[in-house]
């Protein structure tokens, strides 16, 4: 089964930090690699519609608002705010077209 994970918070989604999956806030399975690039598309098309700046890397996309971010105590900054869309293989791993 393919994922595709819709996230948010600090980190680009791609990045994975060791705690990447507490940023995760939906997550939909899809039986075929073509169902899940279907629903990436239309989530990046909604997310697209609703935020200014948008960075995206194969299958996987970050979206933003400059205006939007979360006080990080240890580092005493404001950090960014990200909302990702990706797709996970079978395995788990960051699908990438050609792999």
């Amino acid at each position: 089964m393919y994922c595709v994970i819709q996230t948010k918070g600090v980190d680009e989604p791609w990045w994975m930090m060791e705690d990447w999956k507490e940023m995760i806030v939906i997550e939909e399975s899809c039986s075929t690699l073509e169902e899940a690039k279907e629903l990436y598309q239309q989530l990046v098309e909604t997310y697209t519609a609703k935020y200014q700046k948008k960075r995206e890397k194969h299958f996987s996309c970050a979206f933003w608002d400059e205006n939007e971010c979360e006080y990080c105590e240890s580092c005493e900054d404001c950090l960014q705010i990200y909302y990702g869309v990706l797709i996970l293989t079978p395995e788990g791993k960051l699908y990438s077209e050609g792999e």
